[in-house]
Protein backbone atom coordinates (compact mmCIF):
# COMPACT_ATOMS: atom_id res chain seq x y z
CA UNK A 1 0.00 0.00 0.00
CA UNK A 2 2.66 2.57 0.85
CA UNK A 3 4.51 1.52 -2.36
CA UNK A 4 1.97 2.56 -4.48
CA UNK A 5 1.16 6.07 -2.42
CA UNK A 6 3.09 8.20 -5.33
CA UNK A 7 0.57 6.44 -7.81
CA UNK A 8 -2.87 7.34 -5.90
CA UNK A 9 -1.07 10.80 -5.92
CA UNK A 10 -0.70 11.25 -9.31
CA UNK A 11 -4.28 10.08 -10.28
CA UNK A 12 -6.06 12.04 -7.59
CA UNK A 13 -4.36 14.99 -8.75
CA UNK A 14 -6.24 13.97 -12.49
CA UNK A 15 -9.23 14.62 -10.36
CA UNK A 16 -8.28 18.11 -9.24
CA UNK A 17 -8.35 20.39 -11.32
CA UNK A 18 -6.52 22.53 -9.13
CA UNK A 19 -3.62 20.31 -7.90
CA UNK A 20 -0.46 20.32 -10.32
CA UNK A 21 -0.46 17.94 -13.26
CA UNK A 22 3.45 17.21 -13.37
CA UNK A 23 4.72 15.07 -11.16
CA UNK A 24 6.91 16.13 -7.98
CA UNK A 25 9.34 14.50 -8.49
CA UNK A 26 10.48 16.45 -11.89
CA UNK A 27 11.33 18.80 -9.57
CA UNK A 28 13.58 16.55 -7.19
CA UNK A 29 16.50 15.58 -9.71
CA UNK A 30 17.43 17.82 -12.61
CA UNK A 31 16.85 16.60 -16.33
CA UNK A 32 20.35 16.74 -17.25
CA UNK A 33 20.33 13.52 -19.64
CA UNK A 34 22.03 11.62 -16.84
CA UNK A 35 18.84 9.41 -16.14
CA UNK A 36 18.99 5.29 -16.63
CA UNK A 37 17.98 5.49 -20.70
CA UNK A 38 16.12 1.94 -20.30
CA UNK A 39 14.03 1.76 -23.88
CA UNK A 40 10.69 -1.00 -23.49
CA UNK A 41 9.52 -1.80 -26.60
CA UNK A 42 5.80 -3.62 -26.43
CA UNK A 43 5.61 -5.32 -29.34
CA UNK A 44 3.30 -8.23 -30.94
CA UNK A 45 3.44 -10.09 -34.38
CA UNK A 46 -0.85 -9.74 -34.34
CA UNK A 47 -2.72 -7.08 -33.95
CA UNK A 48 -5.69 -7.00 -31.40
CA UNK A 49 -3.16 -8.31 -28.45
CA UNK A 50 -3.44 -5.31 -26.14
CA UNK A 51 -0.34 -4.08 -27.28
CA UNK A 52 -1.64 -0.23 -26.40
CA UNK A 53 -3.08 -1.18 -23.04
CA UNK A 54 0.08 -2.98 -21.75
CA UNK A 55 2.60 -0.41 -23.15
CA UNK A 56 0.20 2.64 -21.35
CA UNK A 57 0.00 0.94 -17.69
CA UNK A 58 3.45 0.15 -17.76
CA UNK A 59 4.00 3.48 -17.87
CA UNK A 60 2.11 4.48 -15.46
CA UNK A 61 3.63 1.51 -13.11
CA UNK A 62 7.17 2.46 -13.87
CA UNK A 63 6.18 6.03 -12.43
CA UNK A 64 7.49 5.58 -8.96
CA UNK A 65 8.74 8.67 -7.16
CA UNK A 66 11.59 10.50 -8.71
CA UNK A 67 11.02 8.59 -11.91
CA UNK A 68 10.35 10.13 -15.22
CA UNK A 69 8.84 8.18 -18.36
CA UNK A 70 7.51 8.70 -21.72
CA UNK A 71 5.65 6.77 -23.86
CA UNK A 72 6.51 7.10 -27.63
CA UNK A 73 4.04 6.04 -30.48
CA UNK A 74 6.13 4.43 -32.89
CA UNK A 75 2.77 3.10 -34.78
CA UNK A 76 3.05 5.12 -37.03
CA UNK A 77 0.09 4.90 -39.26
CA UNK A 78 -2.68 4.02 -36.47
CA UNK A 79 -0.95 4.67 -33.12
CA UNK A 80 -4.09 4.76 -30.25
CA UNK A 81 -1.57 5.90 -27.25
CA UNK A 82 -3.39 9.48 -27.83
CA UNK A 83 -6.91 7.47 -27.83
CA UNK A 84 -6.07 5.80 -24.53
CA UNK A 85 -5.13 8.40 -22.92
CA UNK A 86 -7.48 10.93 -24.29
CA UNK A 87 -4.54 14.00 -25.56
CA UNK A 88 -4.88 15.24 -28.95
CA UNK A 89 -2.24 17.61 -29.83
CA UNK A 90 -0.59 19.07 -32.66
CA UNK A 91 2.95 18.11 -32.13
CA UNK A 92 3.92 15.23 -33.32
CA UNK A 93 6.63 12.70 -33.83
CA UNK A 94 6.17 13.87 -37.16
CA UNK A 95 7.70 17.30 -36.03
CA UNK A 96 10.81 15.76 -35.07
CA UNK A 97 11.30 13.50 -38.08
CA UNK A 98 13.44 15.57 -39.92
CA UNK A 99 15.70 16.90 -36.84
CA UNK A 100 16.99 13.88 -35.74
CA UNK A 101 20.99 14.86 -36.17
CA UNK A 102 20.60 17.43 -33.92
CA UNK A 103 17.52 17.20 -31.65
CA UNK A 104 17.21 19.70 -29.13
CA UNK A 105 15.71 18.74 -25.88
CA UNK A 106 13.69 21.98 -25.15
CA UNK A 107 12.24 21.88 -28.54
CA UNK A 108 11.57 18.02 -27.80
CA UNK A 109 9.63 18.71 -24.54
CA UNK A 110 7.67 21.45 -25.99
CA UNK A 111 7.01 18.74 -28.89
CA UNK A 112 5.54 16.02 -26.14
CA UNK A 113 2.29 16.07 -24.51
CA UNK A 114 1.51 15.40 -21.12
CA UNK A 115 -0.93 13.55 -19.22
CA UNK A 116 -2.83 14.45 -16.38
CA UNK A 117 -0.55 11.86 -14.31
CA UNK A 118 2.07 13.51 -15.34
CA UNK A 119 3.26 10.49 -18.27
CA UNK A 120 4.79 12.23 -20.77
CA UNK A 121 4.03 10.99 -24.43
CA UNK A 122 5.19 11.35 -28.00
CA UNK A 123 2.35 11.01 -30.32
CA UNK A 124 2.23 9.19 -33.33
CA UNK A 125 1.32 11.19 -36.64
CA UNK A 126 -2.49 12.53 -36.63
CA UNK A 127 -2.75 11.47 -40.53
CA UNK A 128 -1.75 7.75 -41.49
CA UNK A 129 -0.12 9.51 -44.95
CA UNK A 130 2.47 11.22 -43.10
CA UNK A 131 3.31 8.27 -40.37
CA UNK A 132 3.60 6.32 -43.98
CA UNK A 133 5.95 8.84 -45.27
CA UNK A 134 8.27 8.81 -42.54
CA UNK A 135 8.11 4.58 -42.39
CA UNK A 136 9.66 4.57 -46.08
CA UNK A 137 11.56 7.35 -46.10
CA UNK A 138 13.16 7.75 -43.29
CA UNK A 139 12.56 4.66 -41.33
CA UNK A 140 15.47 5.71 -38.68
CA UNK A 141 13.99 8.60 -37.56
CA UNK A 142 12.33 6.83 -34.69
CA UNK A 143 15.13 5.18 -33.31
CA UNK A 144 17.52 8.15 -33.57
CA UNK A 145 14.94 10.44 -31.78
CA UNK A 146 15.12 7.78 -28.72
CA UNK A 147 18.45 7.53 -28.61
CA UNK A 148 18.94 11.24 -28.40
CA UNK A 149 16.43 11.93 -25.68
CA UNK A 150 16.06 8.72 -23.93
CA UNK A 151 19.05 9.30 -20.86
CA UNK A 152 16.54 12.48 -19.91
CA UNK A 153 14.38 10.11 -18.91
CA UNK A 154 14.60 6.84 -16.67
CA UNK A 155 11.85 4.66 -18.75
CA UNK A 156 11.08 5.20 -22.57
CA UNK A 157 8.05 2.97 -23.23
CA UNK A 158 7.46 2.32 -27.17
CA UNK A 159 4.38 1.18 -28.34
CA UNK A 160 4.71 -0.52 -32.03
CA UNK A 161 2.78 -1.68 -34.96
CA UNK A 162 2.61 -5.76 -35.33
CA UNK A 163 5.03 -5.75 -38.33
CA UNK A 164 8.85 -6.47 -38.18
CA UNK A 165 9.74 -3.65 -40.81
CA UNK A 166 12.97 -1.21 -40.41
CA UNK A 167 11.19 1.05 -38.12
CA UNK A 168 10.61 -1.81 -35.76
CA UNK A 169 13.78 -3.66 -36.31
CA UNK A 170 15.44 -0.39 -35.14
CA UNK A 171 13.48 -0.20 -31.90
CA UNK A 172 14.28 -4.01 -31.13
CA UNK A 173 17.93 -3.57 -31.27
CA UNK A 174 17.80 -0.17 -29.23
CA UNK A 175 16.05 -1.94 -26.45
CA UNK A 176 16.61 -2.52 -22.87
CA UNK A 177 13.86 -4.84 -22.66
CA UNK A 178 11.44 -6.37 -25.45
CA UNK A 179 8.04 -7.33 -23.83
CA UNK A 180 6.39 -9.45 -26.30
CA UNK A 181 2.36 -9.99 -25.77
CA UNK A 182 0.84 -13.00 -26.67
CA UNK A 183 -2.87 -13.86 -26.44
CA UNK A 184 -3.95 -17.96 -26.01
CA UNK A 185 -5.02 -18.43 -29.70
CA UNK A 186 -3.04 -20.71 -32.22
CA UNK A 187 -2.71 -18.23 -34.29
CA UNK A 188 -0.73 -15.39 -31.79
CA UNK A 189 1.00 -18.21 -30.66
CA UNK A 190 2.53 -19.02 -33.97
CA UNK A 191 3.23 -16.10 -35.17
CA UNK A 192 5.40 -15.45 -31.71
CA UNK A 193 7.04 -18.48 -31.80
CA UNK A 194 8.79 -17.26 -35.35
CA UNK A 195 9.58 -14.08 -33.62
CA UNK A 196 11.19 -15.60 -30.99
CA UNK A 197 13.22 -17.84 -33.41
CA UNK A 198 13.93 -14.68 -34.90
CA UNK A 199 15.47 -13.02 -32.48
CA UNK A 200 17.39 -16.17 -31.41
CA UNK A 201 19.19 -16.97 -34.37
CA UNK A 202 20.05 -12.93 -34.02
CA UNK A 203 21.78 -13.47 -30.89
CA UNK A 204 19.50 -11.56 -28.73
CA UNK A 205 20.05 -12.72 -24.83
CA UNK A 206 16.93 -14.22 -23.66
CA UNK A 207 17.31 -12.02 -20.27
CA UNK A 208 16.56 -9.34 -23.07
CA UNK A 209 12.84 -10.54 -23.77
CA UNK A 210 10.02 -10.69 -21.20
CA UNK A 211 7.30 -13.03 -22.29
CA UNK A 212 3.64 -11.40 -21.44
CA UNK A 213 0.15 -13.43 -21.89
CA UNK A 214 -2.72 -11.23 -22.07
CA UNK A 215 -6.27 -11.93 -22.04
CA UNK A 216 -5.44 -15.06 -20.20
CA UNK A 217 -7.41 -18.27 -19.29
CA UNK A 218 -5.67 -19.60 -16.39
CA UNK A 219 -8.48 -22.21 -14.90
CA UNK A 220 -10.32 -22.68 -17.88
CA UNK A 221 -13.58 -24.22 -17.57
CA UNK A 222 -14.90 -27.54 -19.30
CA UNK A 223 -16.10 -24.73 -21.98
CA UNK A 224 -13.10 -23.12 -21.82
CA UNK A 225 -10.49 -26.45 -22.29
CA UNK A 226 -9.47 -25.66 -25.80
CA UNK A 227 -7.74 -21.92 -24.92
CA UNK A 228 -4.17 -22.51 -24.32
CA UNK A 229 -3.12 -21.62 -20.92
CA UNK A 230 0.15 -19.91 -20.04
CA UNK A 231 1.44 -23.04 -18.73
CA UNK A 232 0.97 -24.25 -21.85
CA UNK A 233 2.26 -21.26 -24.26
CA UNK A 234 5.13 -20.91 -21.65
CA UNK A 235 6.20 -25.04 -22.64
CA UNK A 236 5.20 -24.63 -25.86
CA UNK A 237 7.51 -21.41 -26.54
CA UNK A 238 10.08 -22.81 -24.03
CA UNK A 239 10.50 -19.42 -22.08
CA UNK A 240 9.36 -18.41 -18.94
CA UNK A 241 6.02 -16.38 -18.32
CA UNK A 242 6.65 -12.81 -17.27
CA UNK A 243 3.35 -12.12 -16.53
CA UNK A 244 -0.06 -13.29 -17.33
CA UNK A 245 -2.73 -10.93 -17.31
CA UNK A 246 -5.92 -12.51 -17.23
CA UNK A 247 -9.31 -11.99 -19.10
CA UNK A 248 -11.32 -9.52 -17.67
CA UNK A 249 -15.08 -7.38 -18.39
CA UNK A 250 -14.35 -6.26 -21.41
CA UNK A 251 -16.76 -3.21 -20.27
CA UNK A 252 -13.54 -2.78 -17.62
CA UNK A 253 -11.09 -1.72 -20.06
CA UNK A 254 -13.62 0.23 -22.35
CA UNK A 255 -14.35 2.22 -19.84
CA UNK A 256 -10.74 3.03 -19.08
CA UNK A 257 -10.14 3.71 -22.27
CA UNK A 258 -13.05 6.13 -22.56
CA UNK A 259 -11.97 8.42 -19.62
CA UNK A 260 -8.86 8.34 -20.89
CA UNK A 261 -6.65 6.90 -18.00
CA UNK A 262 -4.74 3.59 -17.80
CA UNK A 263 -6.44 0.57 -16.26
CA UNK A 264 -4.69 0.49 -13.29
CA UNK A 265 -6.27 4.37 -12.50
CA UNK A 266 -9.30 2.77 -12.13
CA UNK A 267 -9.48 2.73 -8.59
CA UNK A 268 -10.50 -1.28 -8.11
CA UNK A 269 -6.98 -2.84 -6.95
CA UNK A 270 -9.12 -6.15 -6.39
CA UNK A 271 -9.51 -6.63 -9.94
CA UNK A 272 -6.68 -9.25 -11.01
CA UNK A 273 -6.03 -7.10 -14.18
CA UNK A 274 -5.00 -4.15 -12.03
CA UNK A 275 -2.82 -6.31 -9.72
CA UNK A 276 -1.39 -8.15 -12.49
CA UNK A 277 -0.19 -4.66 -14.19
CA UNK A 278 0.93 -3.44 -11.26
CA UNK A 279 2.82 -6.35 -10.72
CA UNK A 280 4.36 -6.81 -14.35
CA UNK A 281 5.72 -3.02 -13.59
CA UNK A 282 7.24 -3.75 -10.42
CA UNK A 283 8.76 -6.91 -11.96
CA UNK A 284 10.45 -5.08 -14.96
CA UNK A 285 11.57 -1.70 -12.69
CA UNK A 286 13.22 -3.93 -10.16
CA UNK A 287 15.17 -6.21 -12.98
CA UNK A 288 15.95 -3.07 -14.89
CA UNK A 289 17.16 -0.58 -12.48
CA UNK A 290 19.57 -2.51 -10.65
CA UNK A 291 21.15 -3.02 -14.48
CA UNK A 292 23.29 -0.28 -16.02
CA UNK A 293 22.30 0.23 -20.17
CA UNK A 294 25.37 -0.08 -22.20
CA UNK A 295 27.92 3.16 -22.16
CA UNK A 296 26.37 5.94 -24.69
CA UNK A 297 29.25 5.88 -26.77
CA UNK A 298 28.89 1.77 -27.57
CA UNK A 299 25.32 2.76 -28.27
CA UNK A 300 26.24 5.11 -30.98
CA UNK A 301 28.88 2.93 -32.20
CA UNK A 302 26.59 0.26 -32.80
CA UNK A 303 25.62 -0.66 -36.38
CA UNK A 304 22.25 0.19 -37.44
CA UNK A 305 20.30 -2.51 -38.48
CA UNK A 306 22.91 -5.38 -37.05
CA UNK A 307 19.70 -7.71 -36.38
CA UNK A 308 17.22 -8.31 -39.11
CA UNK A 309 17.65 -7.39 -42.72
CA UNK A 310 16.54 -4.20 -43.01
CA UNK A 311 19.91 -2.91 -43.85
CA UNK A 312 21.37 -0.78 -46.97
CA UNK A 313 22.44 -2.95 -49.44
Amino acid sequence: YEQYAPIRERFRRMNDPSAMLMDPADEKRPDDGTRAGHVIVVYSPAGGTGCTTIATNLASGLMKEDIKTLVVDADLEFGDVGTFLDLRSQSTISELADKTDDLDAEYFDSVVATHNSGIRVLLSPSLPNVGADIRELNPDAVSAIIEQIRYYYDFVVVDTSHNIDAVVAGLLELATKIVVVVTPTLPAIKNVKLVLDLLEKSNVNKEKVALVVNKAIENPSRHQRAHPTPDRISNYLKMDVTASIPLTDEYFILNAINKGVPVIAMRDPNKPIVKRLLELSDTLYGSMMGTLVEDQETEKSKERRGLFSFGKS
